[in-house]
């Protein structure tokens, strides 16, 4: 099956996971390669896999929890294209949302960032975003150099502020700067 990258997140020691989109049912995968779960940040970038790449994967159910549905068993990983920015958009503007809870299925409590493990947890891990470019600030990280932070707020009106940006293209636009 044909799956699309739409995130590449920097993780601790130069490890990296992504998150995918199923191009015919339109779900969010996040793959995790066999045995080790996750690969080096050179890994991906070596084998050309940025947003936007076609990968043809061979993935199995595995135990999960919420709020890490997604997580997926991948034993075999094949690039096979790159969507075009327009194709790319439509898939982002096919599977996002305009708030914070209608992605997760609740909303973290007013002034926090996190969810409470003490109420419900969300429906899901990851999701995508859409909001208004006047409603998101970015800030330089005064404790980490070269790294920014972001606030935004969602179409429902709530505020999520100093939001650490881990997704591998924004670091990399961050670190030009």
């Amino acid at each position: 099956m044909s799956y699309i990258v739409t995130d590449l997140t920097l993780m601790s020691n130069g490890n990296a996971c992504i998150a995918c989109i199923d191009e015919d049912s339109l779900q969010c995968f996040r793959p995790l390669f066999q045995p080790e779960f996750y690969r080096q940040i050179s890994w991906y970038v070596g084998n050309g896999i940025q947003h936007g790449t076609k990968l043809n994967l061979m993935l199995s159910k595995m135990p999960t929890s919420r709020p890490h549905k997604e997580d997926t068993a991948c034993a075999l990983i094949q690039k096979s294209g790159i969507l075009c920015d327009a194709d790319m958009k439509n898939i982002l503007d096919l599977t996002s949302v305009t708030s914070i809870e209608d992605g997760f299925g609740v909303c973290p409590n007013v002034g926090s960032k996190y969810f409470s493990y003490d109420s419900d947890l969300p429906d899901c891990s990851i999701i995508t975003l859409k909001t208004s470019p006047d409603r998101i600030e970015i800030h330089q990280d005064g404790y980490n150099v070269g790294r920014v932070r972001i606030g935004l707020e969602d179409g429902k009106g709530f505020t999520l502020s100093w939001l650490p940006v881990t997704d591998l293209r924004c670091v990399n636009i961050s670190d030009d700067d």
